[in-house]
């Protein structure tokens, strides 16, 4: 199976912004790629999906940041 489709996907997502779906689909299509060995994806998808990895981190991050400070003004109030 040739997950490349997926891989531009996620990066055409990736530059339009749409993190969450970029990500779950470099995530897919690299679960794949990995399931049936194929090293050429895997280098060809490494840049991107560590882009767009790196990327949802930090929007997780800050998503949890302004959940803890919401829970920690409740908890004072």
């Amino acid at each position: 199976t040739d997950h490349a489709s997926l891989w531009n996907l996620a990066q055409l997502l990736y530059e339009e912004g749409d993190i969450e779906h970029a990500y779950r689909y470099i995530r897919f299509s690299w679960d794949e790629t990995n399931r049936y060995n194929a090293r050429s994806r895997n280098l060809q998808t490494a840049g991107i999906l560590s882009l767009i990895d790196l990327t949802y981190q930090a929007m997780q991050e800050k998503q949890n940041d302004c959940l803890r400070s919401l829970v920690s003004t409740k908890i004072l109030e």
